[in-house]
């Protein structure tokens, strides 16, 4: 790569050039997760949330699962569903459409992430707290940042890779980009 400053000289004055540099490959963790595997579970996430805005719930246990049976019926590209969906609030509002295309607005699919705050329950001061204090609940948008090709490097021609890198089946096996701490800790 080249290392240095991305933005022009407009001064020509080369106080700062950038030079080619080459590193070693390198993980950000034990494993990369592909786009095939973060798509999984954003479809999942997207059913789940459907599924709850339609009444596709059941109660066992206690607990709200997912009708199964009924998902299973949903055909995402029939008219007539995506009519159903648009009684929900969860397709993009007309002013925003593109050729008056119906699409899932990505903004609503999203994850109820838990996790439980350690530091707060290992002060002495919460010792008596009861657990239920220290466990934080947090929505975290699902879908992955596809703009991040255009907005991290501005003087590309990324466009492509911003329209097709996440769903299109030829990147499938790629690692996903986009994906921020707190997407990446809810996957």
């Amino acid at each position: 790569f080249h290392m240095g400053p991305s933005d022009e000289d407009l001064a020509y004055s080369f106080s700062a050039r950038n030079r080619a540099t080459s590193i070693s490959g390198f993980w950000m963790d034990a494993t990369e997760i592909t786009n095939n595997e973060y798509r999984q579970y954003v479809n999942w996430v997207r059913d789940s949330v459907v599924a709850k805005k339609l009444g596709y719930i059941k109660a066992v246990d206690g607990n709200e699962l997912v009708d199964q049976a009924k998902m299973k019926t949903v055909k995402w590209g029939d008219p007539k569903f995506i009519e159903e969906l648009g009684q929900t609030d969860m397709l993009i509002a007309p002013e925003d459409r593109i050729n008056n295309r119906k699409e899932i607005d990505v903004t609503k699919i999203v994850y109820l992430a838990e996790s439980f705050d350690l530091k707060e329950a290992a002060k002495r001061e919460n010792a008596k707290r009861p657990r239920k204090d220290f466990i934080v609940r947090d929505t975290v948008s699902a879908y992955p940042d596809t703009l991040c090709w255009i907005r991290d490097f501005a003087y590309s021609y990324n466009e492509p890779m911003t329209k097709r890198y996440f769903n299109h089946p030829s990147t499938g096996n790629y690692p996903v980009v986009g994906v921020s701490w707190k997407q990446a800790n809810a996957f």
